[in-house]
């Protein structure tokens, strides 16, 4: 006891106010340690989540353009069967007005021509137009002694001729074997 009532003795209000203010400002620095590393934690934690979304970010930036490189080839391949797909009616189209030998407009095409000239003969009085039917003599005997091929260069020849003789707002239509 005498040892305990001496150290106590020893320490004076002077000496117990600086270790009062030492506890202080060592409680504050444990506090601020404290504070510290929780506000560390905060830090890693924001990082952790910021490199996770901006994974995310990338990761979505990656499968939008994959997509997006998806939508554009699908786009393309319908571009072009669409394209694909009006030739293919074009033709169709073509091919049910014109003769495939010689290429000049069919009967069904010619007949049109000549309704639309009748009709606009009827609402202008004064403009006139003429049919002419052609029919080529003994071609069944060409057909049949020089074959089928020299038949149909001829009807060619005779269709390149005619379409010569024509103006541009003539027409020169093949109705059918060697009837022009």
């Amino acid at each position: 006891l005498d040892v305990q009532s001496a150290v106590i003795n020893a320490f004076s209000d002077w000496d117990v106010m600086i270790l009062d203010t030492i506890a202080g400002q060592l409680a504050i620095a444990v506090q601020n340690a404290r504070l510290y590393t929780s506000i560390q934690q905060e830090v890693i934690e924001r990082r952790r989540a910021e490199q996770a979304l901006q994974f995310a970010k990338e990761a979505l930036e990656i499968q939008v353009e994959a997509r997006t490189a998806e939508l554009r080839n699908t786009n393309e391949q319908l571009q072009v069967e669409l394209a694909e797909r009006n030739r293919a009616e074009e033709k169709l189209v073509y091919t049910a007005l014109h003769d495939p030998l010689t290429n000049l407009p069919n009967r069904v095409l010619f007949m049109d021509r000549l309704r639309h000239a009748m009709e606009h003969a009827k609402r202008h009085k004064d403009h006139k137009f003429a049919v002419l039917f052609l029919d080529l003599d003994r071609f069944k005997v060409v057909n049949d002694s020089l074959g089928h091929n020299i038949g149909d260069l001829l009807l060619i020849e005779s269709t390149r001729r005619l379409a010569a003789c024509l103006r541009s707002e003539d027409i020169v239509a093949r109705l059918g074997g060697d009837e022009f």
